[in-house]
């Protein structure tokens, strides 16, 4: 982690606001979890009590991503070194979280 994430992520916690600090964890590494490809697609909105929402705005890229959902998720946890992600919640673009 850089030491601006580091910054960051302290001061979330320290704040109280651990769901923000673990949404920006799950942002630290979503183009490394999941490619450039899916990264222009798809973009984490929120996460709460294990469900990550993601929007993305094309009907057959959400069908795409709800195949590959428990990939992203494991890969979510590895990267970030812990469980956050237990499922993920694909939305149209603009819908609320």
């Amino acid at each position: 982690m850089n030491p601006v994430a580091e910054i960051l992520d302290a001061a979330l916690r320290a704040a109280g606001l651990r769901r923000a600090s673990d949404l920006w964890a799950v942002h630290r590494v979503w183009a490394e979890v999941v490619g450039p490809r899916i990264e222009r697609r798809a973009t984490p909105i929120a996460l709460a009590r294990g469900e990550l929402v993601v929007a993305v705005a094309d009907a057959v890229w959400r069908q795409e991503l709800a195949l590959l959902a428990p990939e992203i998720a494991d890969g979510v946890n590895r990267a970030v070194g812990t469980p956050l992600v237990q499922r993920i919640r694909l939305v149209g673009a603009g819908a609320p979280a």
